[in-house]
């Protein structure tokens, strides 16, 4: 699952394009997006309201990934809203909540995939370990590598699911 910021700043010479690079020359690698996710990426920009916020390099990228079929695209992330936001939501404290929630799609596409996350968001990822610590241990499973010079070296090695790059 790749975030919004890592779509967005993929331009030439950025770690964000570097990144999405390396997912598209491993055969192997693919990508999730949920409905909620592509709505995120394709959403107008404030600055520039007639611009999506998935960069034109992305956007090229994008189409390469769905030409051969190395896109998943999963369902049911409302229905997770609906039945979780509230337990998950009630590990914060009231000035974190609007922001995690906001990005708490990223976590249940995430699970309803292969728990796997690209994003340079540090602040969410910080706030997401400490919950996993203080009271949602579940979400230690989510493999979320902790800077973009991380992800760079997760992914050579293969995007594997180790200890290291958990939250």
């Amino acid at each position: 699952m790749v975030d919004t910021d890592i779509v967005r700043g993929a331009g030439n010479d950025t770690p964000q394009f570097d990144i999405l690079d390396r997912i598209r020359r491993q055969a192997n690698f693919g990508i999730v997006l949920s409905d909620e996710l592509k709505e995120e990426w394709f959403r107008s920009r404030d600055d520039m309201p007639d611009r999506p916020y998935i960069s034109t390099l992305a956007m090229i990228w994008l189409g390469e990934l769905q030409t051969y079929r190395r896109v998943k695209h999963v369902g049911g992330i409302a229905h997770c809203r609906e039945r979780l936001d509230d337990q998950v939501l009630g590990c914060f404290r009231e000035n974190e909540r609007r922001q995690i929630r906001k990005d708490l799609h990223l976590v249940y596409t995430a699970f309803k995939a292969d728990r796997r996350i690209i994003s340079g968001d540090q602040r969410i990822r910080r706030s997401l370990a400490a919950a996993s610590r203080e009271c949602m241990p579940g979400l230690r499973l989510l493999v979320w590598p902790a800077t973009l010079d991380a992800v760079r070296e997760w992914l050579e090695r293969g995007a594997p699911d180790a200890e290291r790059y958990r939250l």
